[in-house]
């Protein structure tokens, strides 16, 4: 498999994670989501009925957190697996910090309720399936060889400065908000508040009545 697909599988199961846990309302954020960070970590004997604006936060935070904690053991694995069979304390234990914290973030994500919008299909086993895609995917993208990886870096400078340098000065977005500067320009804001056009010039005036025919 190339790092492009193992990249977009990785990034499908972090999406299917956040949107699962993501808050029906974002905007209608209830005050419940101030309460202390101890109290609502592992609420997993009293979950609320729906996800909240600081579940959703929390199932962000997790999420990234996992994916480092791949990223680590992954690392380990690669550059300190004699020194794990040859069972060193020292390395022992760097291999087993990441896996309690990734116990730790599925078991926060799995506490946290979920989104209760009816969808034509959703994915079973949230959150260890994506969570478990996510952690092979990322595992199998360092076991990739290094110029892989150097393709990849050339071709995503390449492709941002592309974006950078033509994409954001000849975007559509980007003619609109100049054709909304210029029509903001030619408005004026009255005493009473109200927005009026502002009056032409004279000179084009004038101009202007030169122009048009008169009648006899």
């Amino acid at each position: 498999m190339s790092i492009g697909t193992l990249l977009a599988y990785t990034l499908v199961s972090a999406c299917v994670l956040i949107l699962r846990y993501e808050e029906n309302d974002v905007v209608g954020a209830s005050v419940q989501d101030e309460v202390e960070l101890s109290s609502r970590l592992f609420a997993c004997i009293r979950r609320n009925a729906e996800p909240t604006l600081f579940s959703s936060r929390l199932v962000k935070l997790a999420v990234g957190c996992a994916s480092l904690c791949t990223i680590w053991l992954g690392l380990v694995e690669i550059f300190l697996v004699d020194y794990i069979a040859n069972c060193r304390w020292w390395a022992l234990l760097i291999l087993l910090l990441p896996v309690v914290l990734l116990v730790a973030c599925a078991f926060a994500i799995w506490s946290q309720p979920q989104n209760a919008v009816q969808l034509p299909f959703r994915v079973p086993f949230v959150p260890f399936l994506p969570l478990l895609s996510i952690v092979l995917n990322i595992y199998l993208m360092l076991k990739l060889p290094k110029s892989t990886w150097v393709r990849f870096a050339v071709w995503m400078v390449v492709g941002f400065a592309i974006y950078g340098g033509y994409g954001i000065w000849h975007s559509t977005g980007n003619s609109v908000s100049d054709g909304d500067d210029d029509d903001d320009d030619d408005e004026e804001i009255g005493e009473d508040g109200c927005v009026a056009k502002k009056p032409e010039d004279n000179d084009s005036t004038s101009e202007h009545s030169m122009l048009l025919p008169t009648r006899s």
